[in-house]
């Protein structure tokens, strides 16, 4: 959202804001499917915003109607982790009332596969498995379109210092091997990604990688 100079929202706060609740609170007294309509209304409202990043739960796509209706209005991103990560990052959090089982990553693992078809189906999906959080906002918002003239002459900058003639920016489709492909890395079907942190510096200076670059 920063580097877009969008603002940034969160459903299940929107939420939360609404009914002066707590998610583990309204999913304890309410249950889930009056949790569930909440959020359909809050996806009626979402179709008219404009210059928005939005974060949502992520059962909120698998809910019958929503994903098509967000595709319809906006670049959906799905952040990808395996059930070992999700359950590592979330283990000490309270707040997500489905985690709160005997055995919360066998938990996550139904939840993913049960999700894995919609998710799938985002404009972009992207493995937030050894990857910095820097690097997953900027292929985001270059992928978007949006992204500002501020940042884009900050990469052609960068890539002046690397020694480039010159930068410039097009939009185009990527070839459906590379979607493919993508979605292949962010589901976890691959090897040693590992690679990438370790020579992280061929990423950054081309001359590592083709000679004369």
């Amino acid at each position: 959202a920063k580097e877009l100079g969008f603002e940034f929202i969160d459903t299940d706060e929107i939420i939360e804001q609404r009914t002066g609740m707590k998610i583990d609170e309204i999913f304890s007294t309410a249950g889930e499917p009056a949790f569930r309509e909440l959020e359909q209304k809050v996806v009626d409202e979402m179709v008219e915003w404009k210059d928005k990043v939005i974060s949502t739960g992520g059962g909120l796509v698998a809910q019958p109607g929503n994903l098509e209706r967000l595709k319809a209005n906006a670049l959906v991103v799905c952040l990808w982790a395996g059930a070992g990560t999700i359950h590592q990052r979330t283990k000490h959090q309270t707040h997500r009332p489905i985690l709160q089982t005997k055995d919360p990553e066998a938990t996550i693992r139904k939840l993913l596969a049960a999700r894995e078809p919609f998710y799938k189906q985002a404009d972009l999906l992207i493995s937030t498995e050894l990857r910095p959080v820097r690097e997953i906002a900027s292929t985001i918002a270059i992928s978007s379109g949006a992204l500002p003239v501020t940042a884009k002459e900050s990469i052609r900058q960068a890539a002046l210092k690397l020694g480039f003639d010159d930068c410039k920016f097009t939009t185009a489709t990527p070839p459906d091997h590379g979607q493919a492909y993508e979605q292949w890395l962010a589901l976890g079907r691959h090897g040693d990604l590992t690679w990438m942190e370790r020579n992280s510096h061929k990423r950054l200076d081309p001359t590592q990688i083709v000679s004369n670059a």
